[in-house]
């Protein structure tokens, strides 16, 4: 089928049929690039936001700490703000406020947290049992389903790095008293250095990824067949110009000299002007041009030779027949002389004969 096709169509073809399947194969090359980057870019906001939240913690241990331990014996009420999980889950609440990160949801997930809030459910407990074994991993992400809703994560361990940390986890007669009357003496003790005690985790919905995910894919996409498209127009516009207007001329210049329809020099001198542009160019076109140009002048040339010739031909054979047909006639008006001579000198001698 493709075989009957012209060269132009048959390369259109031949080109959309490579712009479809590149575009299949990119497609799902970018759909995964960009599913990636999506991810990799909500992480990154989820882990700046990390960080601002440990850098809370560690001003509240090193700065607010000090100043309210003294009171801690004295003061009937306990101060959460001088919980670093406390501090940093009230200011992440007002970052909330802002557009960027109105959907982010932060936790530091423990199995035995001071504040109930903090209790760990049933899947973060898998990621503190996954970060058990294996201490040596430092951060993980994926997705998790909360009822018909999808959540992407990121999660990090925690674990207690400071001694200070145990003067409110390590057993309730060491912890203010003013602590123990908030929370009770049930919850976040019996910590110790260096255990991992809770997952620090930053929800995202996944709607937030997969429309970042949507958007960077429409654009890849976009410009990835804008341009491939452009490739595919130029090179069929060129191929156009430089191989098959080219080749027109010289088709029909060879059709016409199969039906013999170039007989005299001016019709010679026609096809020769529409070649004479395209043997001006410098690649295989107008050498092949320049070659079937002196191949119609020297296929010309012979017919007219040979044209020539053959009508010599006729001409000497007509000149002979005619010579060859006034001999015969000659030769018969000469007999005829002949008889009649004879017929008169018998008929002149016969008196004699008497």
């Amino acid at each position: 089928m493709i075989k009957r096709l012209r060269l132009g169509l048959k390369f259109s073809c031949i080109l959309g049929l490579v712009f479809v399947v590149s575009s299949l194969l990119s497609g799902l090359l970018l759909s995964r690039t960009a599913n990636l980057s999506a991810q990799h870019q909500v992480t990154d906001q989820a882990m700046l936001m990390m960080e601002t939240m440990n850098s809370i913690r560690d001003y509240t241990n090193s700065r607010i700490n000090p100043l309210i331990t003294a009171k801690y014996d004295t003061e009937q009420d306990f101060i959460p703000e001088t919980l670093p999980t406390f501090s940093a889950r009230e200011i992440f609440e007002r970052v909330r406020t802002e557009k960027t990160y109105q959907n982010f949801l932060y936790k530091e997930a423990s199995p035995n947290p001071t504040n109930l809030r903090d209790r760990a459910d049933r899947f973060e407990l898998g990621v503190l049992e996954r970060f058990r074994q294996q201490p040596d991993l430092k951060e993980t992400e994926g997705f998790r389903g909360v009822g018909q809703n999808s959540l992407f994560y990121v999660a990090r361990p925690m674990r207690v790095a400071q001694e200070s940390c145990l003067v409110c986890h390590s057993t309730p007669d060491r912890a203010p008293q003013s602590l123990v009357d908030t929370y009770g003496d049930q919850n976040g003790f019996n910590w110790h250095i260096n255990e991992l005690v809770a997952a620090q985790i930053m929800y995202v919905p996944a709607t937030t990824v997969f429309s970042s995910y949507r958007r960077q894919f429409t654009l890849m996409m976009g410009v990835f067949v804008s341009s491939f498209l452009g490739v595919i127009l130029l090179i069929n516009w060129l191929l156009r110009r430089s191989v098959i207007q080219p080749i027109i001329p010289m088709a029909r210049a060879a059709q016409r000299l199969s039906n013999e329809q170039i007989d005299t020099e001016a019709d010679e001198a026609q096809e020769i002007a529409q070649l004479s542009k395209i043997t001006q160019r410098h690649d295989e076109i107008g050498q092949l041009a320049r070659l079937f140009q002196d191949m119609v002048q020297s296929i010309c040339s012979r017919e007219r030779t040979w044209r020539q010739t053959l009508q010599k031909l006729h001409y000497e054979t007509d000149e002979g027949k005619q010579l060859e047909m006034l001999q015969q006639i000659t030769g018969e008006l000469n007999c005829k002389r002949l008889i009649e001579r004879s017929r008169q000198v018998r008929s002149d001698s016969s008196p004699l004969r008497d």
